[in-house]
């Protein structure tokens, strides 16, 4: 009712639901731009397929970021807007101001480590087991810094048990004060997941963890110095589905285990 209010000049949808479908198709706009996918696309004036993954090229070497999926639709409206291919170009940020920074300052004496090893999605975390023996391996190097939700504070206890140097700030910090501590870190270790666009944010030293799902599916970070490490395309089970599991559906979550501490140690 409060959007309906404003005639707007454009409205762009970024999600394929029907809830924001609804909303759109009830805002008074001549314009109303979102993907072929969303179940009442019928109401756009402008639509673009969702594809994921979305390549560009036939050998299938080269993919397209979420970012420029949605770019999609501004090219829609203003067809002489052009998609560059070397998705760091669109680097997303976020408006940090000086009382983020405040808040992490005393975290910040010595060098670091960030780590974020929980995902609300299982398969798509990289195993306790593993993170612990990351941990013991850059507590020689720097002070090791887990950050995430309240629900996650367990999980890091275990993984830095009687590991000296090592600190535990889930539940307290919020995103922005995560972005803060993650952009002067010595190195970011995070799964597919929420922590890696906040480290994109900040161009924070990025090395994502990537188990059930794949890179091509397009949500890899952005930051410039930024690496995937993954098994590769040794597992014919791999991707198992777009957004991962409660548990590995073959039951030896390979696409996890697999993957070397030392290679993940080596992108440092």
């Amino acid at each position: 009712g409060e959007l309906r209010k404003t005639k707007f000049d454009y409205v762009f949808n970024l999600h394929r639901h029907f809830n924001s479908g609804l909303v759109t198709s009830l805002m008074h706009s001549k314009v109303k731009a979102g993907f072929k996918q969303n179940p009442l696309s019928g109401f756009y004036t402008h639509k673009a397929d969702h594809l994921i993954p979305h390549y560009t090229s036939e050998k299938k070497d080269v993919f397209w970021h979420e970012v420029q999926r949605n770019l999609q639709l501004i090219q829609l409206v203003d067809p002489q807007y052009k998609i560059s291919n070397n998705m760091k170009d669109y680097r997303p940020e976020l408006p940090l101001q000086p009382k983020h920074f405040e808040k992490v300052a005393k975290y910040k004496t010595k060098e670091y480590f960030v780590v974020a090893p929980a995902s609300v999605w299982y398969t798509k975390a990289w195993s306790e087991s593993k993170y612990r023996e990351l941990t013991l391996e850059l507590s020689k190097k720097g002070k090791v810094i887990f950050i995430g939700a309240p629900g996650d504070k367990e999980l890091c206890d275990r993984i830095r048990l009687d590991i000296p140097d090592t600190e535990n700030l889930c539940g307290e910090l919020n995103l922005l004060d995560s972005a803060a501590l993650m952009q002067d870190a010595l190195r970011v270790f995070v799964n597919d997941s929420a922590p890696l666009h906040l480290a994109s944010c900040v161009n924070a030293r990025t090395t994502a963890i990537f188990c059930s799902t794949v890179p091509a599916f397009g949500y890899i970070p952005l930051a410039l110095d930024s690496v995937v490490v993954d098994v590769g395309e040794t597992l014919s089970c791999r991707p198992c589905g777009l957004h991962g599991y409660k548990a590995c559906p073959l039951g030896h979550f390979k696409c996890s285990l697999d993957i070397e501490v030392s290679r993940v140690l080596q992108t440092i």
